[in-house]
């Protein structure tokens, strides 16, 4: 097949980036079409994973103002609006079959930023939702307005948990939504995980709890700070960019790492005793599969998780622990530090991580591309 994918192939490895690497390991043709970026922006995920990268660039001019806006506090400009519009014409001429290049099916992967529409079904979309976009913090107003006319003109609808999958079928129907949660890539965790070495051992006999993502409105920082109060022996290894405030007076034994490459966080998490993902928000965590979830068990690490559909499915002692609040969080920390070597739990916790590989993960969504019902029979008909 030739599959066409549309997201932001700029941003840090994520859900699309696999897709597209399970698309060419399956033998596929897989095309990214992504916005473009500011050129002194660094590339963190390379092009050689795709097929093809096609970027869609703003002008010179149009990229200067519009980061200068965004400099000023602006999420929202009139050349944003301008790019998105655009973007979105050459996007919808594809799933339209309009454009040069034909596919056997698109893909779109994340936020929706203006009304879609659709002309014909000549091609299979899909709309591929993998979070509550809704639930961030500077959500554009129309946000769930712009989600919902994607999603009434797609032909499949994965939905990376069940609480997305119920919102969106009762919109559009249930015969067209589909659970598909997130996965990790096994090989690349377990293997070097265990025998790379890890960049921590100048620490070697402390306990190490850690963390490896973006750190933004959603990190719960009350949890984290009871974490570090309650084991003033242990580090809290805090592992990725930060796009929120830092509160002040943190505990000395919080360490912040910034941002590390996709490729080394094997090695990080091979010095962590335990994993961490202190997320808060209720409508956010709704929305929320981790993908650091099953990378965690991958290097066989046991987790602490806030409450999260992936991490309560998948809750077992010594394994994936939930908490419910700050103090809660501490505690099951503190005694999953005692059980991080058990090698039965190790081995418990890198089965479950092989059983939510990216590559079944993609075997599922290749079935549901190829099924009978992925472009409906009034294809050449009109839609809105």
């Amino acid at each position: 097949m030739r599959i066409a994918f549309l997201f932001d192939w700029h941003c840090n490895m994520q859900r699309p980036h696999h897709w597209v690497i399970q698309a060419v390991k399956h033998g596929h043709e897989a095309d990214v079409y992504t916005p473009g970026r500011f050129r002194w922006r660094r590339l963190q995920v390379p092009y050689e994973y795709a097929s093809r990268v096609f970027i869609i660039s703003p002008s010179i001019v149009e990229s200067i103002l519009i980061r200068l806006w965004g400099l000023m506090g602006c999420r929202d400009s009139v050349w944003s609006r301008s790019r998105n519009q655009r973007r979105y014409k050459v996007w919808e001429a594809m799933w339209n079959g309009e454009s040069k290049e034909k596919y056997d099916a698109v893909i779109y992967c994340g936020r929706v930023h203006c009304a879609a529409r659709r002309k014909n079904r000549t091609v299979p979309l899909v709309y591929d939702c993998m979070d509550e976009w809704d639930g961030f913090s500077g959500a554009h107003p129309r946000t769930l307005e712009f989600e919902d006319s994607l999603a009434k003109v797609a032909d499949i609808i994965w939905a990376v948990t069940p609480y997305l999958a119920e919102r969106l079928s009762n919109k559009h129907g249930t015969e067209k939504c589909h659970i598909v949660p997130n996965g990790c890539d096994y090989d690349h965790f377990f293997r070097k995980a265990k025998d790379e070495m890890h960049p921590l051992t100048w620490k070697q006999g402390t306990p190490i709890v850690g963390y490896a993502g973006n750190v933004s409105t959603w990190f719960d920082w009350e949890a984290v700070t009871a974490m570090a109060t309650s084991r003033p022996d242990a580090i809290i290894w805090i592992i990725g960019s930060c796009h929120t405030q830092v509160p002040r007076n943190l505990p000395r034994n919080i360490v912040l790492e910034g941002f590390v490459p996709y490729e080394k966080l094997p090695a990080y998490y091979a010095g962590f005793d335990v994993s961490i993902i202190p997320f808060r928000g209720d409508l956010l965590l709704k929305g929320v599969s981790p993908i650091k979830l099953y990378e965690y068990l991958a290097a066989g690490k046991p987790v602490a998780c806030s409450q999260m559909p992936d991490a309560v499915h998948l809750a077992e002692r010594g394994v994936v622990e939930v908490a419910t609040s700050p103090e809660q969080f501490a505690h099951i920390c503190s005694g999953l530090i005692d059980q991080a070597d058990d090698k039965a739990l190790i081995e418990k916790r890198q089965h479950l991580a092989r059983t939510h590989s990216w590559t079944a993960r993609w075997e599922m969504c290749e079935s549901l591309i190829r099924g009978p019902n992925a472009c409906r029979a009034d294809c050449g008909g009109k839609n809105s």
